[in-house]
């Protein structure tokens, strides 16, 4: 060989770094380019909630990382106000201003509105770099690039990552996947450093997401199951203690969880299997070996009756965690099941976003059975449970999608594995065994195509939409300004110290954008206020202006998208405040029958209390004669509200209340 030139291996390894790393750029690049189609309509936020992260971002900008902590904010929740710190996870306002604080350090002239909009396509990159990660720890690259191409593409976790979407997953998704892939590393390995990392990570992730009971329980699923399936091991048992300890340690300096999350029932699992390992090394060490385990599962059965008693003591849990682990229980609640991201999923729902993943799922925790590793357990595990929590609330189900694509990643990498391996000795057999191969292989391919296609096509057509603010929350994809132009009124028009009511559903629109104070938001923290509210408005003139005046209410907004029907406008079947009312009905408990009916799919004001609402006084006022001769339903005009600004299409009136 000449001296100084690339020998065939050297080449081929060459070769193999540069594919791959191509097929990362790509990876990322269609994560980004997927992710971005919403801001072909604007630089928007969506939805509601990242409107809170931005104020807690512009507070930070304005008065410094320290002044949060002590942050007590009159403006929202009138006329009581919300300790800001006890009332919102610090982790997506503190990235968005340190991101802002560091370009602007730059010379970069970016506003924080465009810092908060573009970033969750950034951080959505290194998700799908994380499960590229676990794909190829768990099985190999190909699993690894399969796992990070349908995350890429999934319409579920499109809706939550996409540009604008700057909510808390958009910050604790690739936390929580690093904190995965590094625990999964550390039970591999046995590797100290992937644990610390895996508990700095989740520890992040506790500051930005309340789903971070989420992993932990994971992490103590597949530690309570290795230690009663007689894995047992003392380097990974380690391990596990140091992930839980840092992350407790991370965790309880987030003001909202505090010091009480390390005996939180939130993380019982968490905290079990650290109970196990203590109780096992002790038990170790006065038994024989072989009966370790018994004595471990009698002491843990011991410890697990005394901590329901515990925490039936305590009151049990909240109503998010309860909905998880008792979904009927939590649809008792009055405010929770009218959230929308709370509804419980299904299997139809589930099976129309993964497609055909959801049967290499299957198949792919059958071939990790024939190995089970520890690794191998930890995707079990994660998919058992997040297919469960996915199904029982819609918010969760990124967990599920996650799961389903790490798992059917594997079977296909397996496939294509044996498809690879058919077409090459298909050359060295006889011809009619070369055809047999060869088209076997290229089936393999072909169903993966098969399989990756319409997952790509749905997560498209997920993507390209505007804002909610952008088309006015009607369902349009296009811009409709009907809310814009109304926030942009408010903050020019009405007096600073005015108190802005609404329905939640609007609260952080109205105090974000519109910098007027609210009498509720999408927190929904406050049950009491919203019941008080929704009587409010389903109730008489007279009895709402009594409410409003104990808030302290000096204007009041209500908001429907009407939809034009042979010049008639016909309210929408949920996305405005009549159909919303029906969810006020189930809060306030008045039955919908006094109020409303459903007649060919849309809900008609003729109900014996409709009459005297509130709220349809003040939604129906500008179509009242439309609606009297048309249909004979006759909706009095307000007596102690005027209107003072209607919206371009009259979706968003503004009242000033008259007391």
């Amino acid at each position: 060989m000449i001296r100084g030139s690339i020998s065939i291996e050297d080449k081929t390894r060459i070769f193999n770094v540069a594919f791959k790393a191509g097929i990362l750029v790509g990876i990322v690049a269609l994560t980004m380019a997927v992710r971005l189609l919403p801001t072909k309509w604007g630089i928007y936020l969506d939805e509601y909630d990242p409107y809170l992260h931005l104020k807690n971002a512009r507070f930070i900008v304005e008065n410094g990382f320290a002044a949060w902590y002590n942050w007590y904010d009159k403006g929202q929740w009138h006329p009581w106000g919300i300790y800001m710190p006890k009332y919102d996870y610090p982790g997506v306002g503190f990235l968005e201003a340190l991101t802002y604080v560091f370009l602007s350090w730059l010379g970069l002239h970016v506003t924080l509105l465009e810092v908060a909009v573009y970033m969750p396509v950034v951080t959505s990159v290194v998700a799908a770099l994380a499960m590229y990660l676990i794909g190829r720890e768990v099985y190999n690259d190909v699993a690894g690039f399969l796992a990070a191409t349908f995350f890429a593409l999934s319409p579920t976790i499109i809706t939550r990552t996409a540009a604008g979407f700057t909510d808390t997953e958009s910050l604790g998704l690739p936390f929580f996947l690093l904190s995965l892939y590094f625990f999964i590393r550390s039970v591999n390995r046995r590797t100290a450093t992937s644990a610390i990392l895996s508990g700095i990570f989740l520890g992040l992730m506790s500051a930005s997401w309340g789903a971070y009971v989420f992993p932990y329980n994971i992490y103590g699923a597949v530690m309570l199951v290795a230690i009663l399936t007689n894995r047992y091991d003392r380097k990974v048992a380690r391990n596990f203690i140091l992930t839980i300890g840092i992350a407790l340690v991370i965790s309880s300096q987030v003001p909202l969880l505090g010091a009480r999350i390390v005996a939180s029932s939130r993380i019982a699992l968490a905290l079990l299997a650290v109970l196990a390992i203590v109780l096992y090394e002790i038990i170790s060490a006065f038994v024989k070996e072989e009966r370790v385990r018994l004595y471990t599962s009698i002491a843990l059965a011991i410890a697990v009756a005394l901590g329901i008693y515990a925490y039936w003591a305590s009151g049990g849990l909240g109503g998010r965690l309860l909905a998880v682990v008792n979904p009927f229980a939590a649809a008792k609640l009055p405010v929770f099941p009218t959230v929308g991201e709370h509804h419980p999923s299904s299997w139809g729902a589930l099976y129309r976003e993964t497609r055909y993943l959801l049967v290499f799922a299957v198949a792919g925790i059958i071939l990790l059975v024939r190995k089970l590793r520890l690794a191998d357990l930890t995707l079990i595990v994660l998919g058992a449970v997040s297919v469960y929590v996915g199904s029982v609330m819609i918010r969760l189900t990124v967990f599920a999608d996650i799961a389903v694509a790490l798992l059917a990643s594997i079977t296909l990498a397996y496939l294509l594995s044996k498809a690879s391996k058919q077409i090459r000795e298909g050359v060295i057999k006889v011809k009619r065994k070369v055809i047999t191969t060869r088209w076997q292989g290229l089936a393999v391919i072909l169903l993966t195509i098969v399989v990756v296609t319409p997952i790509a096509y749905n997560g498209v057509m997920v993507a390209n939409h505007p804002a909610a603010i952008a088309s006015s929350a009607g369902g349009y994809n296009k811009v409709v300004d009907d809310w814009m132009v109304t926030l942009a009124w408010i903050r020019d028009n009405l007096p600073e110290d005015a108190v802005v009511g609404a329905w939640w559903d609007y609260g952080y629109w109205l105090n974000v954008m519109a910098n007027r104070s609210t009498i509720a938001d999408n927190g929904t923290t406050n049950s009491t206020q919203i019941k008080l509210i929704a009587t409010a408005l389903l109730s008489d003139e007279e009895t709402a202006i009594k409410i409003f005046k104990q808030l302290g209410v000096t204007h009041f907004v209500v908001f429907e998208p009407w939809r034009t029907v042979a010049g008639v406008h016909i309210p929408t079947r949920m996305l405005g405040e009549v159909g919303k009312s029906t969810a006020m009905m189930h809060i306030a408990g008045f039955e919908v029958s006094d109020y409303l009916a459903l007649i060919h799919g849309i809900w008609w004001p003729i109900g014996p209390k409709a009459r005297n609402t509130t709220l349809y006084r003040l939604l129906y006022y500008p179509f009242r004669q439309e609606y009297l001769s048309n249909f004979n339903i006759d909706i009095p005009p307000p007596e102690h509200f005027k209107l003072i600004y209607a919206s371009p299409q009259k979706w968003v009136l503004v009242y000033e209340v008259l007391y």
